[in-house]
């Protein structure tokens, strides 16, 4: 009987509710509703600076918690001023006015007010008000057509999220500038800031491309000040159709979650509270506190609902998995931003899998399916282990799990692509499956480029072979894309593709057989066509050894050229076609040639014959 041993999680993350008035959130983005107190105080002081010192008034103009269609915010008391109002501001927020009628001078004048706030998981109306650019959000040309080109391939609410992930990516937050506000331009050519950069830089980018954007100074849950837990913090607002959605660069969020306490809207961070004071020779010195924020209680929800399964739900061990996540909006918004993240199990002092990415912008409107592959570890023995891998993505969690044991490999897998494309090229990708075991295998195939996948179900006999062709459409601008062939036999290929904006001269045909004897001498032929009269160079790699030709082509001419290859070996060789002309990368190709001892037809019957005692091996747990 074989041993079964459950492999331990390596974090666990709680979704409870914290008791009544903790200050210690363990999961903020899950948090759907909160009820706090919030008190904010200060002292004034009027210093002398005259025998003629006097004051007849003293006026404080403070933000507050601000009552919108998702936050509820009821003054609880005023301690202090003669008198107070509440009045708004130029934007249409709220604040409340204190103020004193002959104030004191040289003594401490104290003040404090207190709110009881609500926050729930709801979407806001669009304000319908213009906030106008200011020298804080202003672009340049090059930030212009940065908005433009980020969000060329997007359409609707797919713009905002693109635009506040790669602020989120691109700027790094540093403490040294929390008090230096900075603006947007400045903050996109030197890549540094805090909260307050971030909004500023994407409410520009948002303003270029139409949006009416605008900033939120408010206060939001963070671990960056223990013993309070609540610091000041910035994030964006945008008008969307009949509605405001809320974005947070920082945190890559949205819709924000119910930590976020909202204070007032501006065209920018610069939105200051003020005091006045009416008399002659005198000095106003005011400390403000930042405000003392206490939870009366929360509620916890899961954002999104994850399906997550493992393709194949068992591997041997130094193989792949694929991890499938389907993921649903349970927000009132059906469109989130968030990320990802998944972690293994572990053994020992450390991990049982390697992923090698470990987490992934979640970025969608309804539902969105996100893959991850992992490899198992090096495995002995008959032991069977059964690995928990944690999901987590927006306040929800889930574990599904992998099991592993040591497994004689009998599939081989190739592929042959092209490795140059042009924006919106289609092109297909070859790839062969080979069942060197004695055993019929029921496999799925998996092509993935560009965060898009195809998929196929194949059964394959022993000593059988299967092609796939897949056709694909290159990404529409040019860069460099991962292309990725996953096979539920525990193989992964990947191959980095280029895409380019013109191409002058291109591979027609490379002639590739399926495999040779080491008896035997490759010629290897490859056909190029001139797009236009170009001077060119063609380099050909098989199995670490390089060969160049160099030539001249007409536009429409076509050449023939000859790479012999004598094998030295035995194995897989990757065969690399690489086309230059006048240095510059036009074209290229991948591909394998397997190198056999003996004939292909008893190669095949001594690994049947192989994977038959493997077989017998594994059911009596040799």
């Amino acid at each position: 009987m074989h041993g079964i041993k459950t492999l331990m999680p390596l974090f666990v993350l709680l979704l409870l509710v914290p008791f009544a008035g903790a200050k210690l959130i363990e999961n903020p983005e899950a948090v759907s509703y909160m009820h706090a107190s919030i008190v904010k105080d200060g002292i004034v002081f009027i210093e002398p600076q005259g025998p003629l010192a006097r004051a007849t008034g003293l006026s404080v103009y403070l933000s507050i918690p601000q009552n919108t269609n998702r936050q509820d915010s009821v003054l609880q008391g005023v301690e202090g001023p003669d008198s107070y109002e509440i009045e708004e501001d130029e934007w249409g927020n709220e604040m409340i006015k204190l103020y004193w009628n002959n104030p004191p001078l040289e003594r401490d004048i104290d003040y404090r007010i207190s709110f009881d706030v609500e926050i729930q998981d709801k979407m806001n109306p669009a304000p319908g008000k213009s906030f106008k650019t200011t020298s804080m959000t202003r672009a340049s040309l090059e930030m212009t057509e940065k908005a433009y080109n980020l969000v060329s391939d997007f359409s609707d609410v797919e713009r905002l999220f693109k635009l506040t992930e790669w602020v989120y990516y691109w700027v790094d937050y540093e403490h040294a500038y929390q008090n230096l506000p900075k603006e947007a331009e400045w903050v996109f050519e030197n890549r540094k800031g805090i909260c307050s950069s971030n909004s500023n830089l994407l409410i520009s980018l948002l303003r270029e491309l139409g949006f009416n954007a605008y900033y939120v100074i408010g206060y939001a849950y963070t671990e960056e000040t223990p013993g309070t837990y609540w610091g000041p913090h910035g994030w964006v607002e945008v008008e969307y159709g009949d509605k405001s959605i809320s974005l947070d660069p920082t945190w890559m969020e949205s819709p924000v979650d119910g930590t976020h306490i909202k204070f007032a809207n501006a065209p920018d961070s610069n939105y200051t509270e003020r005091a006045e004071i009416i008399g002659s020779q005198v000095k106003l010195v005011w400390t403000r506190n930042e405000p003392e924020i206490d939870i009366i209680e929360i509620e916890d929800s899961e954002r999104v609902g994850i399906q997550a399964e493992f393709v194949p739900e068992e591997v041997g061990g130094e193989s792949y998995a694929l991890l499938l996540t389907r993921v649903s909006s349970l927000s009132s918004s059906e469109c989130v931003l968030s990320y990802m993240q998944i972690q293994s199990c572990a053994i020992g002092e450390g991990y049982f899998l390697d992923i090698p990415i470990e987490n992934q912008t979640l970025a969608f409107c309804g539902n969105e399916t996100l893959f991850w592959f992992v490899k198992t570890a090096k495995l002995k023995g008959s032991t069977i282990y059964t690995c928990p891998v944690s999901v987590y993505a927006a306040g929800a969690l889930k574990k599904p799990q992998l099991r592993a044991r040591a497994l004689t490999k009998n599939v081989h897998v190739r592929m042959s692509t092209p490795k140059v494309l042009t924006p919106n090229q289609v092109f297909t990708v070859e790839t062969t499956l080979e069942n060197h075991g004695f055993s019929k295998k029921s496999l799925k195939a998996y092509l993935i480029i560009d965060e898009e996948m195809q998929s196929k179900d194949l059964e394959l006999d022993p000593g059988h072979q299967a092609k796939l062709t897949w056709t694909q459409r290159a990404p529409a601008t040019p860069g460099d894309v991962k292309l990725k062939f996953f096979s539920s036999s525990g193989d992964l290929l990947e191959q980095d593709l280029t895409v380019i904006s013109k191409r002058h001269v291109k591979i027609e045909k490379v002639s590739i057989p399926e495999n040779i004897t080491l008896e035997d001498s490759l010629f290897l032929n490859v056909t190029v066509k001139g797009l236009e009269q170009v001077r060119g160079e063609l380099q050909v790699k098989i199995g670490g050894e390089s060969q160049t030709r160099e030539f001249y082509i007409d536009k429409d001419e076509i050449k023939n050229f000859i790479f012999p290859y004598t094998p030295e070996s035995e194995g897989n060789k990757e065969i690399s076609v690489i086309l230059l002309s006048e240095g510059l990368y036009e074209d290229g190709m991948i591909g394998n040639l397997l190198v056999v001892r003996e004939s292909a037809w008893w190669g095949q019957i001594l690994e049947w014959i192989n994977g038959f005692f493997a077989w017998i091996s594994s059911l009596f747990g040799f």
